[in-house]
């Protein structure tokens, strides 16, 4: 094998395209194993070989597991707003009252339509507390879109 990569292309409205490329097997090895996990699959044997293989077996699998609304973490988060005075501080009043910091801020100029974008990191905080908060402010009449937010594992 000389000179054999394999790439993945992923586009994002954020990023735009991002190409990840390692080296690979190459083509012909590559198609064989996908065309072999498929057959697999079908046969009902994928789980044969992952058991075998020990694939996701956790040695820790007697750890309590906590409920997803309880975990602490940051948040990337963008609304999209009507473009007035005080749609900004309304946002960051909600998040304050459910106990959820901002770490920082970037509001837009407005795009078509009329909308702002508001792009928001926050610090730590427990999930419940932000998707409660985000729930109260996906009601404020000034919100135009769904909220798009994402945690942030540091």
């Amino acid at each position: 094998m000389r000179d054999v990569y394999n790439a993945v292309l992923v586009r994002g409205d954020a990023v735009g395209e991002v190409m990840l490329y390692g080296r690979g097997a190459g083509m012909m090895p590559t198609a064989s194993a996908v065309v072999s996990d498929i057959v697999d699959a079908a046969r009902g044997s994928a789980r044969q070989a992952f058991t075998k293989l020990q694939f996701f077996q956790n040695p820790r699998a007697d750890l309590p597991v906590i409920p997803v609304s309880k975990i602490r973490s940051r948040y990337y988060v963008r609304f999209r707003v009507a473009d007035q005075p005080g749609a900004m501080g309304r946002i960051a009043t909600v998040l304050g009252t459910h106990g959820v910091s901002i770490a920082s801020v970037i509001q837009k100029e407005p795009q078509e339509g009329g909308d702002v974008p508001i792009v928001m990191m926050t610090h730590n905080t427990i999930e419940e507390r932000f998707t409660s908060a985000l729930g109260e402010i996906e009601t404020l009449p000034f919100v135009k879109r769904p909220t798009c937010f994402f945690r942030v594992e540091d």
